[in-house]
């Protein structure tokens, strides 16, 4: 896997940042979550599409302001989804349940110990 950044960040833009690699993660986990638990409920999805955007400030990790946090400051996930035949209500009740079974989503939201060592 290939990463890079933009050149306003000293970067020569022909990969995908580290910042879109975690969306994708969000929205690959997002989408195999969602098709599962509408499998699960007899919902049939027509098809679906999610869109991610993640707010970052740059300040943070250029190290100008420190009570910045380096990281994205937050993360919208917008999900289309084309069922038909399903209340809204029951749509919503999916998207709840990407919320609360998501492994990718609960890791972004819940305090987890990453440790770093130089080797």
């Amino acid at each position: 896997m290939r990463s890079d950044e933009p050149a306003p960040l000293l970067g020569t833009d022909t990969a995908v940042s580290p910042a879109e690699y975690l969306l994708q993660a969000l929205a690959g986990c997002c989408t195999v979550t969602l098709a599962a638990n509408a499998a699960a409920k007899g919902v049939e999805l027509k098809s679906f599409r999610l869109e991610l955007e993640g707010d970052v400030d740059l300040r943070g990790f250029l190290g100008i302001d420190p009570t910045v946090r380096p990281g994205l400051q937050q993360v919208c996930v917008r999900l289309h989804i084309d069922a038909p035949d399903t209340p809204r209500e029951q749509l919503e009740e999916l998207v709840a349940l990407v919320e609360s079974r998501s492994p990718i989503r609960d890791t972004l939201v819940s305090p987890i110990d990453v440790v770093t060592t130089l080797a």
